[in-house]
C-alpha cells in the first residue's frame, strides 16, 4: 500500500506521463497490447468490476494482470483491494507464476517494496523432507509415510502423550505436560489449556524444536538441513522418537518390563506345583492345567509386547509440524 498522503496519479491523466504501473511491470519494454490490457483492467478495478482476458500462450496475460493488481493494491485511487489470488490448474503454470513473480520483484526500484507471495501447492511440495535426500526417503517417496509420520508428530505432542521428552534449558514445563501427569484426574488449570489449545500441548512442541535446533548447533554429527536450497535451524536428519526422549526413563520402563516377564515365567511355576505335587499337597489336575495355560498365554503375550517395543523403539520417527511451523508452505519470492 502507498504511505503516500497524495493518491498516486492515475495512468490515465496525462498520456505524457509515465504512468505508476509501470514500476511492477518486469520488463524494459511495453507491448501495446500489454499496455491496453494493463490500463482496461485498471479502469475495471477503479469501478469494481470484472475482467475476462483471453489469449495465446506467452503472451503475457499473467504479467498483464499481475501488474494490474499490484497497482490496484499500492494505488489509492481505487478501492481498498488487499491481496490477489493467482488461480493454475497444473505445476507447471504454477513455477511459470513464481518466476514470473520474482522476475517482478526483481526489476522493481530499490526504494519500492517487494510484492510479499505466498504459495500454495500440492501436499508433497509442502512436505520439507519430500525436498530432501535422507533417509528412509532416499528409496521410498514422503506421501507413503506422511500418514503415520504426522500421527507420531501428534501423539508426541499431545497433552497426555506417555513419550518422555527431554526438556531443554529454557523451555517451561507445567506438570500437566509431563508424560507422567494423571490426566484421570486434571486440575483446573490443565483442562482449560488442553481446551484452549485443542489437546495439542505447546510447550511440548518448543521443547523438541528446541532440542532439534540445539542438536543440529552443537552436535558436530549433524548438519544444517536445507529444504529446497533454503537452510533451515534443524539437523539433517528425519528425527527418530530417541533423540528427543528422556533416554533414562525409557530404560527404566523397559528393566520394570523385564522384571514383570520374569515373574510370569511358568518354569518357575511349573517347579512350585511339582514340588506340591512331590511333597503331598497336589492341586487339583483341571486348576494344574488351567494354571500352566494361563502362564503360557502371558508369555506370549510379553514375547509380542516386547517384540513391538523394539519395532517402536526402532521405527518410531516423526514428521515436523514442529519443524514447519505451519501446514501451508510459505515461500517470499
Amino acid at each position: 500500500m502507498s504511505n503516500s498522503d497524495e493518491p498516486a496519479a492515475n495512468s490515465n491523466d496525462d498520456p505524457d506521463s509515465t504512468p505508476s504501473w509501470e514500476q511492477y511491470f518486469r520488463y524494459d519494454a511495453v507491448y501495446p497490447d500489454q499496455r491496453t490490457g494493463i490500463e482496461r483492467f485498471l479502469d475495471i478495478l477503479e469501478d469494481g468490476g470484472y475482467y475476462s482476458l483471453e489469449g495465446p500462450c506467452g503472451t503475457g496475460k499473467t504479467l498483464v494482470a499481475v501488474t494490474a493488481a499490484i497497482e490496484a493494491m499500492r494505488n489509492d485511487t481505487y478501492p481498498a483491494y488487499e491481496r490477489t489470488g493467482v488461480f493454475t490448474p497444473n505445476k507447471q503454470q504454477l513455477n511459470q507464476f513464481i518466476e514470473e513473480m520474482r522476475g517482478v520483484n526483481r526489476s522493481m526500484p530499490t526504494d519500492v517494496d517487494p510484492a510479499t507471495t505466498v504459495v500454495l501447492k500440492g501436499r508433497r511440495e509442502m512436505l520439507p523432507f519430500a525436498f530432501c535426500n535422507l533417509p528412509p526417503f532416499d528409496e521410498d517417496t514422503v506421501t507413503e509415510h506422511i500418514d503415520d509420520l504426522r500421527a507420531t508428530t501428534r501423539e508426541i505432542v499431545r497433552y497426555g502423550s506417555d513419550i518422555p521428552l527431554q526438556w531443554p534449558d529454557g523451555v517451561t514445563s507445567e506438570p500437566y505436560s509431563k508424560h507422567d501427569y494423571d490426566w484421570s484426574k486434571p486440575s483446573s488449570k490443565a483442562t482449560a489449556e488442553r481446551e484452549k489449545h485443542e489437546g495439542y500441548d505447546p510447550r511440548r512442541a518448543e521443547a523438541v524444536r528446541e532440542f532439534l535446533i540445539a542438536k543440529q548447533q552443537n552436535d558436530p554429527d549433524y548438519d544444517q538441513l536445507v529444504v529446497d536450497g533454503v537452510a533451515s535451524p534443524y539437523p539433517d536428519i528425519v528425527p527418530h522418537t530417541r533423540l528427543i526422549s528422556d533416554t533414562a526413563e525409557y530404560i527404566r520402563r523397559l528393566s520394570h518390563f523385564h522384571l514383570i516377564c520374569r515373574q510370569i515365567d511358568p518354569s518357575i511355576w511349573l517347579t512350585s506345583l511339582n514340588h506340591n505335587q512331590i511333597s503331598g499337597s497336589r492341586p487339583p489336575r483341571r486348576l494344574y492345567s488351567t494354571v500352566i495355560s494361563c502362564l503360557n498365554m502371558a508369555q506370549s503375550v510379553a514375547s509380542v509386547l516386547m517384540s513391538s517395543w523394539r519395532t517402536l523403539a526402532r521405527k518410531h520417527r516423526f514428521y515436523s509440524g514442529i519443524i514447519r511451523t505451519s501446514s501451508i508452505r510459505r515461500r517470499e519470492i
